[in-house]
């Protein structure tokens, strides 16, 4: 147990025997009531087993502290207690209940169970009623209970209006609850949680009175307990009724603003399924097409972008109008609808839509789907617009679906034709003249063929082939050099080469034509069973293979980092510009790197206002709690930082939360000197008086003098709590003493001249000792500065190691890739005939196997850690140890 009611693990607070007897915790009820601040108690029930102490834990910011699964429990019940720092209210602590699961019987007693819940009713800010599965009649049966607290409390009619209880809360876990009723979206209520009722410095005796009535078999008054708590009536008075005000009128100076009553069901999912940020149930449109051909970012795109902090899998689809690309989608999503189908010959869908939802294989990521508008609508009429379309679904996604009808013959790939104008539309390096295309393979997404209405047999020269060796085959390069052969051969070489794998999916007719105009109506046991199977089949792929959204470098893109890379490539495409892949990662890096500067620095500054209580009582707890902070706040800029050439936004990071330290520092020593003083003249006042009324000019006024001061200096020393700049302020104090000591010496007349001489030595003793006692505090001040700035520099260098590993990982993950698809290209070319091009690859190959062995090499990390510039040392010695004290400290003294 620390000051000020922090807890380091929860204890029991109440103990329930088999018996139905309570009996309360001295040691809690001790905790409770050294409490002085408001406090607010959040409580939790419900049957055992449904994860309660494992909300509560994570509610105190805590891996561990309650109990979590069934273990070995002791027989009965028990209420655990866990008092701490509030989060957000630095004047408040939290009160967290825990109590263990509720048994629901079928028949027989339950009185133990109503009065732990008429407790918990009682005290609580919050009470979370917590179960699994569905909130239905049988959920609802096992909170019987509730029903029967009229038995142990008397409320008033009113009551409910008037807030006697606390806000109700229903947690439901593992729950597959549908939030959206006639077509209306329900959303979790985001007020404050902990803001509902305060109490202070009653709880322990409410606590205490509650039990007391219930041991004794009294009825609790809710109008009568504001009175007993506050000691204005006697325990025994609490079952006799009184008149006048109700409880809440008589605790109007202790409770917050009233505020509306709040009934939330909160479903949780299982921990194992993870939770998107959004699971959206209707598409939104990220990229709008106008009339006239002009793209746009929509805004409400970006802002649901923006709140997306996981890792994006983005998925697009592009194709012909009119292929069925809407259907593949919403069956991407778990969705029988949601992107527009349509059912005639025109086309739905203009510009590119897109679908947020939770991924089903990933808990941490989430599945961003995009659905474009179809290539070659005749009423449009604008090819450049198409190309632009297809370039920025390639450039969005990690996975990337041509969805096509009938076959793969010649026709088809020919009408993939926005493959070949890429290399016009996209630019890995910025000012590159060269043919970049075969660096494509480093960025572009894996890429899906999927074959609509397919009505052939999977067959070659005979033989039975997968729909991958079909796609491989109308793949095929002729040899030749005619225009003829060169146009079959380009888009099948820019597929070939731009993309690092290939994958094929060919699917029958879904149904009969009159049932297919209503696709999103069907239920899948209305169509071919065949093609259930190869959509199924589909799925899985997706699910099971596609990559999160990665940058140049192999950086991670989240929601929000999409977001802004949809709006950069928009941008240039409407400037006039070629998107470059490599101008943009450093734009966007600038953005993130920025925000990452932000955002960790602002996490350090509110984890150590959260954290430090001034002035602490030696600059060694203070480091410590910066040190901690400091390192959790690196975490958190190394996660959301990249390309931070240089270490620029890491140095700006590091310097300003140097530069919060060092205020936090002075404003410890300000709040030390200001205490500190504060107590000396407290202590002094007497000694004040004397001076000014003259008591000590007389025979025998130094010695009396003297002893009062050393009366004072002992009272100062007994004191708690004054900081770090407690001995300079009295060495400071006994210094400016000294002349009124020096004129007390003077008019005593009962001193004889050595006496006067012996008496100023020894107070000049006496100040020498308190001013080495006060360098050495300084000395350990400044020895602790060089610790912290050893401790951050270790802790930076090694979070930064870290960093460049994972940075290292994900590039030799970017060459592996492009090594192994360049390696199956050379075999294929050789397979086909094309040696000559496969002895022309060598040299591109062995230079990625050059590179992989670089990035293999363990010096690597080594050679990029030597050339970082950290400009940390600096920082620190900006510090001072200690504070210069104003001149005019004790002017109120002598």
């Amino acid at each position: 147990m620390e000051p000020d009611g922090y807890m380091k693990r929860p204890i029991h607070l109440l103990e329930i025997s088999p018996s139905g007897s309570l009996s309360l915790n001295p040691e809690a009820m001790k905790i409770l009531s050294a409490i002085t601040q408001s406090v607010q108690v959040v409580t939790i029930l419900g049957p055992p087993n449904t994860g309660k102490s494992y909300l509560m834990n994570r509610l105190a910011n805590q891996r561990k502290g309650f109990p979590v699964g069934p273990g070995n429990k002791a027989p009965g019940r028990r209420m655990w207690m866990w008092c701490l720092p509030h989060p957000h209210q630095d004047d408040q602590r939290l009160v967290i209940l825990d109590v263990d699961g509720l048994e629901t019987k079928e028949q027989g007693d339950d009185s133990t169970e109503t009065r732990i819940c008429a407790l918990a009713l009682i005290l609580s800010s919050i009470f979370l009623y917590n179960s699994k599965g569905r909130v239905d009649q049988e959920a609802l049966d096992k909170l019987r209970f509730i029903t029967k607290i009229s038995q142990y409390v008397q409320m008033p009619s009113d009551a409910s209006e008037k807030g006697e209880f606390p806000e109700f809360l229903w947690c439901v876990r593992d729950s597959e609850l549908n939030l959206w009723i006639g077509g209306f979206r329900l959303t979790a209520d985001d007020s404050d949680l902990l803001s509902i009722l305060t109490l202070r410095q009653v709880l322990a005796r409410l606590i205490e009175t509650c039990v007391s009535c219930m041991c004794n078999g009294r009825m609790i008054i809710l109008e009568n307990l504001c009175d007993i708590v506050l000691c204005r009536k006697p325990i025994v008075q609490l079952d006799q009724v009184t008149a006048g005000k109700g409880v809440k009128e008589r605790l109007g100076s202790l409770k917050e603003p009233k505020r509306a009553k709040v009934e939330r069901i909160v479903p949780l999912m299982n921990p194992s399924a993870g939770r998107a940020v959004y699971n959206m149930e209707e598409p939104v449109c990220l990229i709008e097409n106008s009339a006239s051909g002009e793209l746009q970012v929509s805004q409400e795109a970006l802002n649901i972008l923006l709140e997306i902090s996981q890792p994006a899998v983005v998925v697009a689809i592009v194709g012909l109008y009119r292929t069925g690309k809407s259907y593949l989608m919403n069956k991407l999503a778990g969705r029988q609808r949601g992107f527009s189908l349509g059912s005639t010959i025109q086309s739905h869908t203009k510009g590119i839509w897109m679908m947020c939802v939770p991924h089903p294989r990933n808990p941490n990521h989430c599945l961003i789907l995009l659905d474009t508008e179809g290539l070659g609508d005749v009423e449009k009429g604008d090819e450049k617009n198409d190309s632009w379309i297809f370039a920025l679904a390639v450039l969005l996604s990690s996975m990337l679906v041509y969805n096509s009808m009938g076959t793969i013959d010649q026709y088809a790939v020919a009408k993939l034709h926005y493959v070949t104008e890429l290399t016009e539309l996209i630019k890995v390096k910025s000012g590159a003249g060269d043919d970049e295309s075969m660096e494509f393979a480093r960025f572009f997404p894996a890429f899906v063929w999927s074959v609509r209405d397919f009505s052939l047999e999977l067959q070659l020269e005979g033989r039975k082939v997968t729909a991958d060796e079909y796609l491989d085959n109308a793949l095929k390069l002729k040899q030749g050099t005619s225009k003829k052969i060169q146009d079959h051969n380009l888009p099948r070489e820019c597929i070939r080469n731009y993309f690092p794998t290939r994958k094929c999916f060919v699917f029958d007719r879904p149904a009969k034509k009159e049932l297919m105009k209503n696709m999103d109506q069907i239920a899948d046991s209305r169509l071919d069973p065949a093609f259930v199977k190869q959509a199924q089949e589909f799925l899985e792929y997706v699910y099971s293979t596609a990559q999160i959204k990665r940058l140049k470098g192999g950086h991670r893109v989240t929601g929000r980092l999409l977001g802004n890379l949809a709006l950069t490539y928009v941008d240039s495409i409407r400037s006039g510009k070629v998107p470059c892949l490599e101008s943009t990662v450093h734009m966007l890096a600038e953005i993130e790197n920025t925000a990452a500067v932000n955002e960790a620095t602002k996490a350090y500054e509110g984890w150590m206002k959260e954290q430090v209580s001034l002035p602490t009582r030696t600059v060694e707890e203070l480091s410590a709690i910066h040190n901690q902070c400091q390192s959790r706040a690196l975490q958190l800029f190394m996660k959301q930082c990249f390309k931070d050439e240089g270490q620029k936004y890491q140095q700006e990071f590091m310097s300003s939360v140097a530069t919060i330290y060092t205020n936090m520092c002075e404003e410890n020593r300000k709040e030390s000197v200001n205490i500190s003083s504060a107590i000396i003249l407290r202590l002094g006042a007497a000694i004040k008086e004397k001076m000014q009324t003259g008591s000590y000019a007389k025979s025998g006024g130094y010695a009396e003098y003297v002893k009062d001061v050393a009366v004072l200096v002992e009272g100062y020393r007994a004191k708690t709590g004054k900081g770090v700049q407690a001995e300079q302020v009295l060495q400071d104090f006994l210094e400016k003493k000294q002349q009124f000591s020096e004129h007390l010496r003077l008019v005593d007349k009962n001193m004889m001249a050595r006496e006067k001489q012996l008496a100023a030595e020894r107070e000049r003793a006496e100040i020498a000792e308190q001013e080495r006692k006060w360098r050495e505090e300084e000395k350990r001040a400044a020895e602790q500065l060089r610790k912290d700035e050893k401790q951050a520099m270790e802790d930076t260098m090694a979070q930064l190691k870290e960093k460049l590993e994972q940075e290292r990982s994900s590039l030799q993950q970017e060459h592996e890739k492009v090594l192994n698809q360049r390696l199956l290209e050379q075999k294929k070319l050789n397979e086909e005939g094309f040696q000559g091009r496969a002895r022309e690859m060598k040299q591109e190959i062995d230079s990625l196997k050059k590179q992989q062995k670089d990035l293999e090499s363990p010096s690597y990390v080594d050679i990029v850690l030597d050339v970082a510039t950290l400009a940390l040392p600096g920082y620190y010695r900006l510090i001072p140890a200690g504070l210069k004290l104003g001149k005019n400290l004790w002017k109120k003294f002598f």
